[in-house]
């Protein structure tokens, strides 16, 4: 029985400028400098392609787990790999956690694409732009409909996580509130609000 006015932008919300703003939800460490948190959403990120750009570089998009770990870094070397300014940690990351950090040259690491936001990313994976880590939460259902595929069972977790945070100084507004009590119920089922 709210009205949620939203708006979105790259970096942290400046709570101390006379701003309109109640609330932020930002991809962050959680409480600080003054803040109140709260835990919305850690995602896992999962290397994602699109099932055309997979065919173009010779592989069946049916059956990806039927690639070895030759063919997966033959698809990484062969295609960009996009990244996130946001986490730029994160193919570094991953490719560590996979046992790849060698068979990836420097140059080609960090030659890719790099967006300010996932969606970017996403949106770049599905234009056959290369190869992304994109959150699970984002990826889903584009994975369920077949336009991409994941090629690994290895996800990363991001040291930081999506998190509605507030300034303690301030009085809370009910409707905060509210809002945060039905995001935590949503993060809690497991269900992606709409």
């Amino acid at each position: 029985e709210i009205t949620l006015n939203l708006s979105t932008r790259v970096g942290p919300v400046d709570f101390s400028a006379a701003h309109e703003e109640d609330a932020s939800i930002e991809f962050c460490a959680g409480a600080e400098n003054g803040l109140e948190a709260q835990l919305v959403k850690q995602p896992e990120f999962r290397l994602c392609i699109s099932s055309k750009l997979l065919e173009a570089v010779g592989m069946d998009a049916r059956n990806p787990s039927a690639l070895s770990k030759d063919d997966l870094v033959d698809i990484l070397k062969s295609t960009a790999l996009i990244s996130h300014v946001t986490v730029p940690e994160a193919w570094p990351a991953w490719l560590a956690q996979a046992g790849l950090s060698a068979a990836i040259p420097a140059g080609h690491l960090h030659g890719g694409p790099k967006y300010s936001l996932l969606s970017m990313a996403m949106n770049g994976v599905l234009a056959d732009l290369g190869v992304a880590l994109l959150p699970d939460f984002m990826s889903s259902r584009v994975i369920q409909s077949g336009q991409l595929v994941e090629l690994s069972e290895i996800g990363w977790v991001a040291p930081r996580a999506y998190y509605l945070r507030w300034p303690k100084t301030r009085p809370t507004p009910e409707r905060l509130l509210l809002f945060a009590n039905w995001l935590a119920e949503q993060s809690k089922t497991g269900s992606d609000p709409d």
